[in-house]
C-alpha cells in the first residue's frame, strides 16, 4: 500500500505537502422517524400536502435555482416540499417513461421517510435510464440515489448503477429494512445526466429517489475533474447522534453519526475561512471525539461494488479545537497511515476548521488500512476528530453523444 500525497489545509491555505460493507451507505430505516410506510395512495397525497405547507413558491423556486434536482421515484401525485429539509421534490414521470410505480409495503415495525414510501421498479428491459436535462457543463454535481424495498426478499437483490455508459457501482440489497444510499461527485461533461439501472439477472432493479446537487464553488472537491469522480464510501459526523444535511450543509451532503466513546462539543460557531476547499458546516464541526491518546480507525479497502481491484482512496479529515486551552496546555498529534510513519502534524485552531487530505492507493487486493491519530510527546491533550469523508476514485471515460446514449438505452430496453 502506498501513500500518494498528503495535504494539510487551514482555511483553504495549503501549509504542508509531500509524497508520502459496501459503497452504498446502509442505515436502518427506523432512524428516520418521519412516518410509517403507506399502503394507500390518498394517505401519500396527504403526506405531501402536509409537507408542502411552510415554504412559499419563491422559496421553492430558490431551491431549484440553487441547482437542486430532487426526484421522488414511483410517486405521481404532484410536487411537494419536504417538511424536514425544506427541499422541493417532484414526481419522476418527466424524467423516465419506463418502469412501474409501486407503494412500499413495509412491516409495521419499519418506519419510512417520505421519499421511501414509493419506488419505481423495472421488471422489463436490461437498462432503464433517467434523463435529467438543464445541467451546467463543466460544473461539479453530487448525485445520490436511494433504495428501500421495505419487504422481505427470497434472496439477495443486486443490480448495477450507471452514469451514462460508465458503471457507477453495484447495488446489493441485503436487508429489506435498511436504506441503501449510493452517491457520486462528478463533473458534468454535457448539459444532461443519464442515470441508469441495469438488470444483472439477480432480481428486479428499483429506486426510491434520485437527487442532484450543484457544487457551485470551483474550490470545493478539487480532486474531481473530467477524468476522476469520487464515489462515497463513508461520511462521518463524530459524536453528534443525528443526520446532518441541507439546510445546514449547502450542498446537501449527508453526515452520519459516528461515536468514539468520548465526546467534546461547543455551542459556539466554528468558523470556515475564505476559500476553504471543504466547507464543512459549523453544525458538523461543533462536536468531536477524543477518546484516547492514540486513536486508530480501520477500514476495509477491497470493496467490490465499483469493480476496481486496487482502488485509490481519498481521505478528507476535518479538525477544530473546541476547548479553550490555557497557555500551558496544547493539543498536537500526527495523522499516520501505513507507509507514512512520519505523517502530517496537526495542531487544531480554536473554533477554526482545519483539514487534511490523503490520497491512498491500495496495492494488495483484500488489504485493510487505517489512519491513526497519535499524540506527540509535548501535547497535553489527546487527538480529536470532528468529521471525516472517505471516497473511492472512479474514471468515467466513456462520453457518448446524447443521441448515442438514447439509442443505446432503447436498444438494451428491448432485449
Amino acid at each position: 500500500m502506498t501513500t500518494r500525497a498528503v495535504r494539510v489545509t487551514r482555511g483553504g491555505r495549503v501549509e504542508q505537502g509531500g509524497s508520502t460493507e459496501m459503497l452504498s451507505r446502509s442505515l436502518a430505516a427506523a432512524s428516520q422517524v418521519l412516518g410509517h410506510g403507506r399502503t394507500d395512495g390518498e394517505m401519500l397525497r396527504q403526506d405531501r400536502r402536509r409537507d408542502e405547507r411552510g415554504l412559499s413558491k419563491a422559496d421553492r423556486r430558490s431551491c431549484s435555482l440553487a441547482g437542486f434536482v430532487s426526484i421522488d421515484c414511483g410517486y405521481s401525485y404532484g410536487n411537494y416540499t419536504d417538511s424536514l429539509t425544506t427541499i422541493f421534490y417532484e414526481p419522476d414521470a418527466n424524467y423516465i417513461d419506463t418502469g412501474e410505480n409501486n407503494l412500499t409495503v413495509a412491516d409495521s415495525s419499519w418506519l419510512a421517510q417520505v421519499q421511501q414510501q414509493t419506488f419505481r421498479s423495472f421488471p422489463s428491459g436490461t437498462r432503464n435510464c433517467y434523463h435529467i436535462p438543464n445541467i451546467t457543463p463543466r460544473r461539479k454535481y453530487l448525485i445520490r440515489a436511494a433504495f428501500f424495498i421495505g419487504q422481505r426478499l427470497p434472496h439477495i437483490l443486486q443490480f448495477d448503477l450507471f452514469l451514462g455508459v460508465n458503471k457507477w457501482q453495484s447495488v446489493q440489497i441485503l436487508k429489506p429494512d435498511w436504506v441503501y444510499l449510493a452517491e457520486i461527485i462528478t463533473l458534468a461533461n454535457d448539459n444532461y445526466f443519464s442515470v441508469c439501472l441495469v438488470n444483472t439477472q439477480s432480481g428486479t432493479p428499483f429506486i426510491n429517489f434520485l437527487e442532484l446537487r450543484l457544487i457551485d464553488d470551483s474550490m470545493v472537491f478539487q480532486d474531481v475533474n473530467s477524468t476522476v469522480s469520487l464515489v462515497l464510501s463513508e461520511r462521518y459526523n463524530v459524536e453528534f447522534n443525528q443526520w446532518i444535511r441541507y439546510p445546514d450543509d449547502m450542498y446537501d451532503r449527508i453526515w452520519y453519526y459516528y461515536s468514539t466513546g468520548n465526546s467534546i462539543n461547543t455551542s459556539y460557531t466554528v468558523r470556515t475561512l475564505a476559500n476553504d476547499p471543504y466547507e464543512v458546516p459549523s453544525t458538523v464541526m461543533q462536536t468531536a471525539g477524543a477518546a484516547k491518546d492514540n486513536t486508530t480507525f480501520s477500514y476495509p479497502m477491497d470493496d467490490p461494488s465499483t469493480g476496481i481491484t486496487n482502488p485509490r482512496y481519498y481521505f478528507y479529515l476535518h479538525f477544530a479545537e473546541l476547548e479553550y486551552l490555557p497557555s500551558n496546555e496544547s493539543r498536537m498529534f500526527q495523522v499516520i497511515m501505513p507507509g507514512d510513519p512520519n505523517g502530517a502534524t496537526i495542531a487544531p485552531e480554536y473554533l477554526t476548521s482545519s483539514h487534511i487530505s490523503i490520497v491512498y492507493d491500495v496495492a494488495i487486493e483484500g488489504d485493510i488500512t487505517y489512519f491513526n491519530l497519535t499524540k506527540v510527546a509535548t501535547s497535553t491533550r489527546p487527538p480529536l476528530l470532528n468529521a471525516a469523508e472517505i471516497y473511492i476514485a472512479v474514471e468515467l471515460t466513456g462520453i457518448p453523444t446524447y443521441y448515442q446514449d438514447c439509442m443505446f438505452a432503447i436498444f438494451l430496453s428491448r432485449i
